[in-house]
This record gives C-alpha cells, structure tokens and sequence, in this order.
C-alpha cells in the first residue's frame, strides 16, 4: 500500500449546500482517513491512502470549479516512549479450594418439542355399535 497523502482541493463553496454535497462526494472515496472543509478559503483538505484523480473526478460532478492545490506526503507520528513503570509487589491471595478438573457429566435425553408421548387410552363400551373418538 502506499503512504497517506494530504490532498487540499480548491473547490467552489458559496453555501452550506454545496459543501455537503461536496463532503458527501469526496466520503465516498475509498481509502479516506479524515476530511476538512474550510468555507472562507474554499478548500477541501482530504488525508488518507487513496486515488487522487478518483477523489477529484467525485468532487467534479459536484462541484464544476475543482483543482488540486496541493499534495503532501503525511509520515505518520511515532509513539512516545513510556517509561517502564515499576512493578509493585503482589501481596499473595489465600487459594481457594478448587473444584475437580473433571466434573460428573450428567446424561441428559434429547429434547424433541416436535414429538411428545402420547398416552395411549382404550374405550371399552358395553354397547358395540357406539361412536369411539381417539
């Protein structure tokens, strides 16, 4: 991957419209860390790893009066060095009984919710030629 890059496009800004449009076209540019607008001296700045031609053909549509007024190369901030900070001693924790390392599994059956035994009745009549619902 390259390195990120500071673009500052001179862009055509005369109200908060147009600005929008211009901070939603150039947010769509893949790679984009940041984005800066400033209105008085109509400039864009975009700070990121992406293309600077595809950043400037979206900010194009948008806005018809666009030019590239710079282009920096940002290096990136090395982190300060701490100091390693003193340990303290640990005061030491009564230990707590431990439980077995192999626990008692218990078998459990599965569980099917679709099929529920079913008791099974039998109506027993003294009249044959009855009606038996199951």
């Amino acid at each position: 991957m390259g390195e990120p890059q500071k673009v500052i496009f001179q862009v055509c800004l005369h109200d908060c419209r147009s600005q929008r449009k211009a901070m939603k076209a150039i947010s769509k540019v893949i790679g984009i860390n940041s984005i800066e607008v400033d209105v008085d001296g109509n400039n864009l700045t975009a700070v990121g790893v992406f293309d600077l031609i595809c950043g400037h053909r979206k900010l194009k549509k948008v806005c018809k009066k666009t030019k590239i007024k710079s282009v920096e190369i940002v290096k990136p901030e090395e982190p300060k060095k701490e100091e390693p900070k003193k340990e303290e001693p640990k005061k030491e924790e009564p230990k707590k009984e431990e439980e077995p390392k192999n626990p008692v599994w218990h078998y459990q059956p599965p569980y099917n919710p679709c099929y529920m035994p079913q008791p099974f009745y039998v109506a027993v009549e003294e009249t044959p030629h009855c009606c038996v619902i199951f």
